[in-house]
């Protein structure tokens, strides 16, 4: 949050949405690059840990194997094309130079999200907050330093050089866990094995490649028009309060993930559902109540990142219901997970998807605001649907 308003205040702000964009960019990628390995891992380690040590020996091996050359093809077809990106889509040759450094946060990125995806299937939820907490604390110094430096691309050299840190400290704590945990990573893979962990794998990519490329979309749109880029500004000042508002219910959520899958494998059903509604309550009061202050102070907030932000505090407003909304869809999309229903989730993302890019056509002109209010309706739809879907044709299954 701190590094946020650093290079809001030192990139300004058409600068900073050039730098929106492209973080958007690379984040659109990395899914791509991620294949949906993190979520896999954290859901067959938990399911597995406690009574098959050599089977999640090689789900690790496994995980970290495709990570690996994921990352690297996917970084190496976004250099490849950063040159045309940057000046067929993004409208600004100046910013190649960009894309290219973000090649080598995306790589590096990618196997983060795969070392926390297993350090979060053994529970190590301490490790994962340790980790969190170096990348801010070295972050803000780092951040602030480099734009000073070099703008723009010293933005996203920080961003590499916390990324590089917290890959190194995450995979210090991976081995910690597995000598204490007596498993020795395999990558001896069974076929059947592999493919069963890429049938998990494929809906979970989807899924989330479906969400960040939408966005994406929606923010090329708004790009594109005149004055895009300054309302690209607006729009992730406001949306840096999203990650305020979801984090304490969004580390809740994450913990409980390897516990519904450790749940299932013991075929402890009726826990699994108390567990399930227990968790969008408390997740859904935290969001809501840490969201009421943004929404109240919401103009004296934006003013914080300087008089050019002050008249836009509706997109603040409306980002702090939308992550209300997001965090309980979050906690029934973890549902989905665990119960091993992937391809339901990515029906769920598709209409989503398909709600967004309506909205987008008739809404987008509007800016910022308008981009505010595409997510908010769209939310509040998907709440509808997806809890329609899981609570009477999913739950009733474990519920006999």
């Amino acid at each position: 949050m701190i590094s946020g308003w650093i290079s809001i205040r030192l990139l300004g702000q058409e600068a900073f949405g050039k730098y929106g964009i492209v973080t958007n960019t690379v984040g659109t990628f990395g899914i791509l690059a991620g294949l949906g390995i993190g979520v896999m891992s954290t859901k067959y380690i938990a399911q597995y840990r406690d009574i098959d040590a050599e089977r999640t020996g090689r789900i690790i091996g496994f995980s970290i194997a495709i990570s690996l050359i994921s990352g690297f093809l996917i970084s190496s077809i976004l250099a490849l094309f950063s040159k045309p990106l940057a000046n067929n889509l993004l409208n600004t040759a100046n910013l190649i130079l960009v894309l290219r450094i973000g090649c080598v946060l995306l790589f590096f990125e990618t196997l983060n999200g795969v070392l926390l995806g297993i350090i979060s299937g053994f529970e190590g939820f301490k490790q994962i907050s340790l980790i969190l907490l170096l990348r801010g604390i070295i972050g803000i110094p780092l951040m602030y330093f480099f734009i000073i430096k070099f703008g723009i691309e010293g933005a996203l050299v920080s961003k590499v050089t916390v990324s590089l840190l917290a890959y190194i400290t995450s995979c210090y704590f991976v081995e910690n866990i597995l000598k204490r945990k007596s498993i020795i990573i395999s990558y001896k893979f069974n076929v059947t094995e592999s493919l069963h962990l890429l049938n998990f794998s494929v809906p979970s990519l989807l899924a989330q490649s479906l969400n960040i490329f939408i966005f994406w979309i929606v923010n090329l749109m708004m790009i594109n028009l005149r004055g895009g880029y300054t309302q690209m500004a607006i729009y992730n000042v406001a949306y840096q309060f999203q990650t305020i508002i979801t984090f304490i219910s969004g580390s809740i959520n994450t913990s409980i993930l390897p516990l519904l899958s450790n749940l299932l494998g013991k075929k402890t059903y009726q826990t699994f559902i108390k567990v399930i509604r227990l968790n969008i309550f408390v997740s859904g009061s935290i969001a809501f109540v840490i969201a009421i202050p943004f929404i109240i102070f919401a103009k004296s907030i934006m003013g914080i990142y300087g008089e050019e932000y002050i008249n836009s505090f509706p997109v603040l407003i409306c980002i702090s219901i939308t992550s209300v909304l997001m965090t309980t869809n979050s906690v029934i999309g973890n549902s989905f997970i665990s119960s091993g229903k992937m391809w339901w989730g990515f029906v769920m993302n598709l209409i989503w998807g398909i709600t967004v890019i309506i909205l987008a056509y008739f809404l987008v002109k509007d800016g910022a605001w308008g981009l505010g209010l595409i997510f908010l309706i769209s939310y509040t739809l998907h709440l509808l649907w997806q809890s329609i879907i899981f609570w009477k044709l999913i739950l009733p299954k474990f519920s006999r």
